[in-house]
């Protein structure tokens, strides 16, 4: 039996099956919208990426967190 996965990342929805990775974009009335496949050494490419900037992309979201709670409290934008 193959194991097939489904994860929706923002608007994106990826897709892991048959060793192959899915992301696709879709929205109504857009004409970007795209689907991408990878193959199994395309997608270790691209989790390598991402690892290698693991901690960029964590003080990226600490960021992001700190602003969204700043603009909470203040109601607005500071």
């Amino acid at each position: 039996m193959i194991h097939q996965e489904h994860l929706q990342i923002g608007r994106y929805q990826s897709s892991f099956d048959e060793s192959m990775l899915t992301l696709t974009s879709y929205e109504a009335g857009n004409e970007s919208s795209f689907t991408c496949c990878l193959n199994t050494d395309e997608t270790n490419k691209l989790l390598e990426l991402l690892s290698r900037h693991r901690e960029d992309i964590t003080h990226a979201l600490t960021i992001k967190e700190e602003m969204l709670a700043n603009q909470d409290y203040t109601g607005g934008w500071l």
